[in-house]
């Protein structure tokens, strides 16, 4: 895998599972980035100052001249990759950053303090009866499985009588080898199983495999990936 420096940023800050931005999940689109959900505990799910829905448009530009206007600072979303544009809406605590943004068609600026954004990584639900749901958004957090998949799973076992599972990783940015070997053991049908085979030109591959029956090895999976799931 190759990695922009933009790219690097995004992956340091997913493995950290804390940052200072505004809390919103986006997603690209013609005129900037289509905000998705609003991430929980955020600073615009806290002050409501953006909506599902809204487009963001621009962004001012904090290093513009003293005689710029606000309108000639701002540096448009249509051509930036969304690397790009989440490193100029991150930034120090408390600082602020400017937005114009769409919203019902109408161009809107709104001024956002930046705060602390701790993205959840697990999402679950029962999709029908004996089918549950559960979707991973990283595996940056080191006791991902323990912390928040085990009991997403039990709550799953609780609400329906598992048969089969639904493992979403679309639009998952990797993370933590240890953490998705760790969830992949879960849904282990057997020791001794390969699971990845790590490689150098120093060293002789390295080959690590499954411990043992998982406890929902039984289940029939399907899963999601799209292009935004890291390899």
């Amino acid at each position: 895998v190759c990695h922009t420096p933009e790219s690097v940023k995004q992956l340091e800050r997913d493995n950290e599972g804390k940052f200072f931005g505004i809390g919103v999940k986006m997603e690209k689109v013609a005129q900037g980035f289509l905000v998705q959900e609003l991430i929980p505990g955020g600073p615009v799910e806290k002050t409501k100052a953006l909506h599902p829905g809204d487009i963001l448009v621009a962004v001012a530009n904090p290093e513009a001249s003293a005689s710029t206007s606000l309108q000639e600072s701002f540096v448009f979303f249509r051509d930036m990759s969304i690397e790009k544009a989440v490193e100029r809406i991150v930034g120090p605590d408390g600082t602020e950053v400017v937005l114009k943004i769409l919203r019902g068609g109408n161009e809107k600026v709104v001024r956002i303090k930046r705060g602390p954004v701790v993205p959840k990584v697990v999402e679950s639900r029962v999709l029908e009866p004996f089918i549950g749901y559960i979707k991973l958004l990283t595996f940056s957090k080191e006791e991902i499985v323990k912390d928040d998949v085990i009991p997403a799973l039990q709550k799953l076992a609780a609400e329906t009588s598992l048969r089969a599972l639904v493992i979403d990783l679309r639009h998952n940015s990797g993370g933590l080898v240890p953490a998705a070997l760790g969830f992949l053991e879960l849904v282990s049908p057997g020791a001794d199983r390969l699971m990845v085979e790590v490689r150098s030109r120093a060293q002789k591959p390295v080959q690590l495999k499954t411990k043992g029956v998982g406890p929902y090895a039984g289940l029939r999976i399907a899963v999601l990936v799209n292009g935004g799931s890291a390899s």
